[in-house]
């Protein structure tokens, strides 16, 4: 028995060492392997199919309306490309060569019925060169050949029934790759503010522009990424891989209507297509109690497009020039501000209308001194026919021993003051200042305040205005109202006040008063019979054409006509609405209560008609 015992215990000792030197020499196996030994590289590419990394394009976020309707959207289209060398080795390589050669004739066969349904999808090649091409492809080895167009889904699936294409795509070759397009269902409407984004090859100098170059890393996403291998069915998900799934980008809901937007385009285009000397224009409408941009119209005249007017640059923010007699009404709440003047009824000596302390004369004054028989006129005649004599005359009185309480006084209103907007490119604003320019003169203070000697864009004028109508409470402009993701809001934007009380409400009631003169019996009397009462002033600017000379050798200048203001005035403002026209050097006038006011009134009257919301707050 012990013998026995003996016995199992040496064997069993004797296959524990055998198995220990087992394992040790097996762990030696696999270290030297993971370190040492390279396999054939020939047996390595037939037994590891080829895999590459893919990036998971995301869909780009949709721009929408203030009512959700779509401005910007990211659709899918298809383009077909062709691998021309499939199975051509293959064939080349077989056995039997005759068998080779004749699958390759067929193959051949089928290439030239498949050009000749190229040829019909595509027609901007005959099917003879679809098929030369494709000969040529395989014959150099081409596996990328590029057929035709990005397509739709419904075209892309007819194709891939093709003759040959219909062998799938490691015989018959197709390539298919989606594209994301973006589309703009409603054509050049808003297109300045949606704006564009440019890829870096496109040699545009701002690649980024509006709202989609603002915005880009919200709309555009996370991509992804996918490894994929090659097997006969095509180029599949390797799952042995990493795997990250893209993130689509999220929406964003401005504040743009887009039907007022059209009639806003509508009715500046009919008062502008036929004046051959206007260069461009812009018209903007603002929410007064928000500050949120209904509307936002930049035309141009595309030189590429036979001098139509277009969508090219957001006037409203970046073209920056002296406003002219629309800079009265901030000379004339700086007097009531501070107290300077009492009553609209006020009066100071015509003085035939030469400014005291420059050289400037007001030729409209004489007139008025004969016609009247005064030698008298109050703040309230001289701001309805836009007197520079009357605005400049108290200006002086009041400022001219400290003109930078004057500029003081302006800055306090914020107009001075650069704000962020929800768009790139807004142009900073200037005002002619003690601090600013040595020496100050007094013809300085006089063309202040009367909008030269001072630089702003659309967008400062109108947001003065605007805080006007909403009883001296100044409102940011703004134009994205928040961000969404899949219907959820994500980010709530919103009404944001830059000053809570730029002026008192009383002082804002005497410039409301103001401003219903200019449209009642001023500058501005084609608003007169609007479909509401509206409330404004009228302004036209001479442009330095070269940016020291308003008149060139054959007597031509260059002019910016304005109107600004709100409606309904007689009641509470719901809008306040802007419109700017440039023009090129000409002879002819542009005056803003010419075609700016026209503009508006064919607005207004439209929106009254159409808009039983607006219809019922008159």
């Amino acid at each position: 028995m012990s013998k026995r015992k003996d016995r199992i215990g040496i064997t069993l000792y004797i296959l524990y060492r055998v198995l220990v030197l087992a394992s040790f020499l097996v762990i030696i196996r696999i270290l030297w392997l993971q370190v040492f030994f390279r396999p054939n590289p020939d047996i390595e590419k037939a037994l590891t199919p080829p895999h590459s990394v893919k990036v998971l394009a995301p869909t780009r976020g949709n721009i929408l309306d203030r009512n959700g309707r779509i401005l910007a959207l990211s659709t899918p289209s298809y383009q077909l490309y062709m691998d021309c060398t499939v199975m051509k080795s293959n064939y080349a390589e077989m056995k039997d060569q005759a068998k080779g050669e004749q699958l390759e004739r067929k193959w051949l066969e089928k290439a030239r019925k498949l050009s000749a349904e190229l040829a019909r999808v595509f027609p901007e090649k005959s099917a003879d060169r679809y098929y030369k091409d494709i000969e040529y492809g395989r014959s150099h080895r081409q596996k990328y050949y590029k057929i035709g167009h990005p397509v739709d889904r419904e075209t892309i699936d007819a194709i891939k029934k093709f003759p040959l294409f219909a062998d799938g795509a490691n015989k018959g070759g197709i390539i298919v790759e989606r594209v994301m397009n973006r589309r703009y269902p409603y054509g050049m409407l808003a297109r300045r503010t949606i704006g564009f984004v440019r890829d870096e090859s496109s040699n545009v100098v701002n690649g980024r522009i509006g709202l989609e170059g603002r915005y880009d890393a919200i709309l555009k996403g996370e991509p992804g990424i996918e490894w994929t291998r090659k097997c006969d069915y095509g180029q599949v998900r390797d799952f042995d891989s990493t795997y990250v799934q893209a993130v689509d980008g999220q929406d964003i809901r401005t504040t743009i209507d887009i039907d007022l937007q059209a009639a806003a385009d509508r009715a500046l285009r009919e008062q502008i297509e036929n004046e051959p000397d206007l260069e461009a224009a812009c018209f903007a409408l603002m929410e007064v109690k928000t500050g949120a941009l209904r509307v936002m119209v930049n035309l141009m005249r595309d030189p590429t497009a036979g001098g139509r007017f277009a969508e090219i640059s957001n006037l409203f923010i970046n073209r920056r020039g002296e406003p002219g007699s629309v800079f009265k009404t901030v000379t004339l709440a700086a007097l009531l501000a501070d107290g300077h003047l009492k009553s609209l009824g006020q009066t100071i000596p015509t003085n035939h209308g030469h400014i005291e302390g420059t050289k400037i004369n007001d030729h409209y004054i004489p007139p008025i001194e004969s016609r009247n028989h005064t030698k008298v006129i109050s703040m309230y005649d001289g701001f309805k026919i836009s007197s520079n004599y009357v605005m400049a005359t108290w200006a002086i009185n009041k400022y001219g021993k400290h003109p930078q309480a004057f500029c003081d006084r302006i800055n306090s209103f914020g107009i001075g003051s650069r704000f962020d907007f929800d768009i790139v490119g807004i142009a900073s604003p200037y005002i002619a200042s003690p601090s600013n320019r040595k020496p100050y003169t007094m013809t300085d203070l006089a063309t202040v305040s009367y909008g030269y000697s001072t630089q702003f864009s659309p967008i400062y004028t109108l947001m003065f205005y605007n805080a006007i109508a909403n009883k001296g409470r100044m409102m940011k402009p703004y134009v994205v109202e928040q961000i969404e993701k899949d219907g959820a809001v994500v980010e709530r934007r919103g009404p944001v006040i830059l000053r809570d009380s730029i002026f008192s409400a009383a002082v804002a009631d005497t410039l409301t008063r103001a401003l219903r003169a200019v449209t009642q019996e001023g500058t501005a009397q084609s608003l007169k019979n609007a479909r509401c009462a509206v409330a404004g002033k009228t302004g036209t600017a001479r442009i330095a054409y070269d940016n020291r000379h308003y008149e060139d050798e054959q007597g031509r200048v260059k002019h910016q006509g304005t109107f600004v203001g709100f409606f309904p005035a007689d009641t509470q403002p719901v809008y306040s609405v802007i419109c700017v026209v440039y023009s090129k050097l000409s002879h002819k006038f542009f005056y803003g209560g010419v075609i700016p006011a026209r503009a508006i009134k064919a607005f207004i009257d439209e929106l009254e008609r159409t808009d039983p919301n607006f219809r019922n707050q008159l």
